[in-house]
Formats: structure tokens, sequence, C-alpha cells
């Protein structure tokens, strides 16, 4: 693997991403292990927490990331996330993850910066700027509000996106924020509270 910035925008990008241990172990075992993503690697950028990878020629089948380097890596590291970007076949720019990786203003910023600096319509990236252009905001990396229910109005936002056929992000933007009113609010919407019950309804 090959060290400083790459002067051709890459076909794939991998982030190796652990908060609680961080990831300096990696470079020896990736040696160690003769793992290979793609027909050529070079480290892109480094963090405590965090190390990435430019691929050109991401390894696939049948159209789909060939998993099995990145599941040899979780496996025997289970405190470690993986998140993959890279093109199909059809150009397309597609993201599967692996691993422990939850959601992260952090990591947000890494992939922003990275689709940045090669103007890459990296998916994620994609969407949270369609938003905000949506609603007239430049998104600026870590100072990006995080969504509240007093600012945001989440409750509408995750409705809209399930109504839009978007549940895979709806799901995203509970977990993420992992408030008990908006639980409430979107059970009240499947539920039917009977007045005659003597355990004070059923749904």
């Amino acid at each position: 693997m090959l060290e400083g910035k790459s002067s051709q925008a890459p076909q794939g990008i991998i982030i190796f991403w652990d908060e609680d241990v961080g990831v300096d172990w990696l470079p020896n075992y990736l040696v160690s292990s003769r793992l290979k993503f793609g027909e050529s690697e070079q480290k892109g950028p480094i963090g405590p927490s965090f190390q990435t990878l430019y691929v050109q020629g991401p390894y696939l089948q049948d159209d789909r990331l060939w998993d099995y380097p990145f599941r040899c890596i979780y496996l025997q590291n289970p405190t470690i996330g993986i998140c993959v970007h890279f093109q199909d076949k059809a150009n397309n720019w597609v993201c599967e993850r692996f691993g422990k990786i939850e959601e992260s203003e952090s990591l947000a910023e890494v992939e922003r910066s990275i689709a940045q600096e090669f103007d890459l319509p990296l998916v994620g990236v994609l969407q949270e700027e369609q938003e905000a252009g949506e609603k007239g905001v430049e998104p600026t990396g870590a100072e990006l509000p995080h969504p509240t229910i007093e600012g945001a109005d989440p409750i509408s936002k995750i409705k809209d996106l399930i109504g839009d056929g978007q549940e895979a992000l709806a799901l995203q933007l509970v977990r993420s924020l992992n408030d008990p009113e908006i639980y409430e609010a979107l059970l009240s919407d499947c539920c039917e509270i009977s007045d005659y019950d003597e355990d004070e309804g059923w749904i």
C-alpha cells in the first residue's frame, strides 16, 4: 500500500472505525493477513479512531462487494466498524457497512471530507447535502446541528421518509435520536386503545 495523497479519484473508499480502542494495529494486521480489497490500494486520511484506504478496481462478486476480507477483519476484531463506499459495474456509488458501525458525526465528517476532495456522490453524503439544500442551508461539517425535537421536528421528517419509501433512512434517524417521545409518537399511529379493558388498554 502506498502512502500519500491520491491524484486519481478512487473507485472504492474503505473507512475502518473504532472509537473504543482505535485502529493503530490495522496496517500490521493487513500485511500479516495478506488481505486485499481491490487491484490496488493507497492509504487515505487517518485519525485517532479511523484509517482509510483508497481502492482502484474494488473486488466485486455478482456486482456486489466481495465481503470476505471485511468479514475476516470484524470477526477477529469485534469492536471495529467498516464503512465501504464503492462503484458497482454501472458506475453507481453504493455503500455497505460491516461490524460495529454506529451513527457518528465524526465518521460523517470523514465521509464529507473525502466526498468533497474528489467530488464524489457518496451515498448518505449526497442525501445530506440534498436535504440541506432544500432547507437553504449549506452543510458545515462539525457545525451541522444534530436534529432535535424542538428544532427540526424529526417526527414529521421520519413520517415523511416512511411515506417516501425510505424506511432504512427513517430507521437510522430514529436510532440516532433515541428519544422516547419519538417512539411514543410513532407508535401512537399504529395503536388502538380500548376504554373497556382492565389492563388500561390494548394494542
